[in-house]
């Protein structure tokens, strides 16, 4: 085999090495990131909120919101401004700082963010999630009705 041949073979081994290498950083995954608005929708992927049909006052529900984002992207916390009835979700993630110099894998990749609530009294409790579209990188705002029955 002539060098010129090993080269593109050479090449696409150095390419998957950086593909899986590119976001490692020896000093923790959150170095060298910064935090921000989680993409709930993106292109046209409706947002994903999954919440119970129902839950009962005092008692701890499981809240789900799916973002996306490429191979660079990492799951963080979940803001919750809780309020009575009416809790404000904003689910965010970590991605690489302006001017980092890292290559991203060009992955579309779902995070899930969870979250516990308890709602005190019964009722109907609006839970509003907080976010972006991309790729626009406007601001995605959407809410979902949840009906909370009294303790048996």
């Amino acid at each position: 085999m002539t060098p010129t041949a090993r080269r593109p073979r050479t090449l696409l081994a150095l390419l998957v090495v950086l593909a899986g290498t590119a976001c490692d950083d020896p000093q923790g995954p959150s170095a060298g990131t910064v935090l921000r608005p989680a993409s709930i929708s993106f292109f046209d992927l409706d947002p994903a909120i999954t919440l119970p049909d129902s839950a009962v006052a005092g008692v701890p529900v499981e809240v789900t919101v799916e973002s996306y984002g490429d191979g660079c992207t990492e799951l963080a916390d979940t803001e919750v401004a809780a309020s009575g009835l009416a809790p404000v979700l904003r689910p965010l993630v970590r991605v690489p700082a302006p001017g980092a110099e890292v290559v991203c894998p060009s992955v579309l990749r779902t995070l899930v963010h969870r979250v516990s609530l308890t709602f005190p009294t019964p009722g109907t409790a609006t839970i509003t999630v907080e976010g972006r579209r991309d790729p626009e990188r406007t601001v995605q705002v959407e809410s979902r009705p949840l009906r909370v029955v009294a303790a048996p």
